[in-house]
């Protein structure tokens, strides 16, 4: 049996972590390497779609995928397990179910919610950043209407809030509203009137998705308002109650259902003792992707401080994951074989925001998109960005079934 000598260490099995991984496994030496990933769940959340498993779009099933399905065996593993603490001289990584030596470490733990120190948002705002989120967001939907069409409606209970006019907020707002005044709405006619469902869509800057131009944020403006949106633009929140959200000028949205989308923090391991901080709050990282101080600790994705090469950071993107693992995995490799590391060099791709059904904004390179053929191109381009083809058929398969049928709002 072929001793193995060396082992590689990731922590988190995010975009960042698994791309990491399937770069790495194509440039080691399985003879002498093995790979681990540590992480306290057993899948790959594909985080782009959780707005569409919040809202019937999409199976919540289908936006994940396993972990021990994507590795291969014969030079990786999988823990399933919650980090305790990191020895740094002693190169091992303490677990709730023991210890993993390392000879090379990977900090690939992504973003968490950012409450912005926000009165009220961890205890009555709902959050969307893993699958129980949205879980726990589809049987909040579900459950008030239920709750309404059983009996009198109380005040704000069809009133929902979502506070954040990026990505995120934008696209929940637009699947919201189709799921909302259209399945919704056609299941519960006889009981629940249209005028009594409100979506307002709450934003601090003015104008909604600010990493695009302004004619593609007018548009994504345009299209919600017609859909029945209310946007507030230039409006910030204070305090996140039971009854709503309370805003700066003293008025209050009631809603018994308030969304904070405003914005993510990385989520730094503290069991790693002495990381470097940047400015941002991400780990500091050197322009190879090592984490400033130390030789054979490693950090990508929302987790790192990374920085392209006209010096400007980075966003915290799934894109921006997967192009740094494959200098990463280089990296390590040439430092492994003590060879020169490679300068990280990134350029975005593109970016597009669906705008519910038939409608979509969108960027490649100069070139803008908006409408029915960039929602086409959108759907097209994350269906292919999935880790395997079952998958990648079990979506098409939600998304066709979609056109033709009500979203599904069972509860389990």
């Amino acid at each position: 049996m072929t001793d193995v000598r060396r082992t590689i260490v990731i922590l988190g099995a995010g975009f960042g972590g698994v791309y990491a991984y399937l770069r790495l496994r194509k440039r080691i030496d399985r003879r002498t390497t093995r790979i681990v990933i540590v992480n306290n769940t057993n899948h790959f959340l594909f985080s782009p779609l959780l707005h569409e498993a919040a809202t019937g779009g999409v199976g919540l099933h289908n936006v994940v995928q396993g972990v021990r399905e994507i590795i291969d065996g014969d030079c990786a593993d999988l823990a399933q397990a919650t980090v305790e603490s990191v020895d740094v001289e002693r190169r091992f990584v303490r677990t709730d179910h023991g210890l993993i030596a390392y000879d090379h470490l990977v900090i690939a733990t992504g973003a968490e919610t950012d409450a912005m120190n926000v009165p009220g948002v961890e205890e009555f705002a709902f959050a969307l950043k893993d699958l129980r989120d949205a879980q726990r967001l589809r049987e909040q939907f579900i459950g008030q209407f239920e709750r309404t069409g059983a009996g009198e409606p109380s005040r704000g209970a069809l009133r929902f809030v979502i506070v954040g006019g990026g990505p995120t907020g934008v696209e929940l707002a637009a699947e919201m509203t189709d799921l909302l005044t259209t399945t919704f709405l056609r299941l519960y006619r006889r009981r629940i009137p249209a005028g009594s469902i409100e979506i307002t869509l709450v934003h601090g800057g003015d104008r909604l998705l600010p990493q695009f131009d302004e004619q593609l944020s007018e548009v994504a403006l345009t299209t919600l308002r017609r859909k029945g949106i209310r946007v507030l633009l230039k409006a910030r929140v204070t305090r996140v109650q039971a009854d709503g959200a309370r805003l700066a000028d003293g008025t209050l949205l009631e809603a018994h259902t308030v969304i904070w989308a405003a914005g993510v923090k990385a989520r730094v391991p503290l069991a790693v003792p002495a990381l470097p901080l940047h400015e941002s709050g991400r780990i500091a990282v050197d322009e190879h992707l090592r984490v400033r101080g130390f030789k054979n600790v490693w950090a990508l994705g929302d987790a790192a401080a990374a920085h392209d090469q006209h010096g400007e950071l980075i966003p915290m993107r799934a894109q921006a994951a997967v192009a740094e693992s494959a200098y990463l995995a280089a990296n390590i490799v040439a430092s492994i074989h003590e060879r020169p590391l490679t300068a990280l060099r990134y350029r975005s791709k593109g970016d597009f925001v669906s705008l519910g059904r038939w409608s979509a904004v969108g960027r490649i390179g100069g070139t803008h998109w908006s409408g029915p053929f960039a929602w086409w191109l959108w759907r097209t381009i994350y269906l292919f960005n999935f880790a395997s083809w079952g998958k990648r058929l079990r979506i098409a398969a939600d998304w066709t079934v979609g056109l033709f049928s009500p979203r599904d709002i069972t509860t389990v």
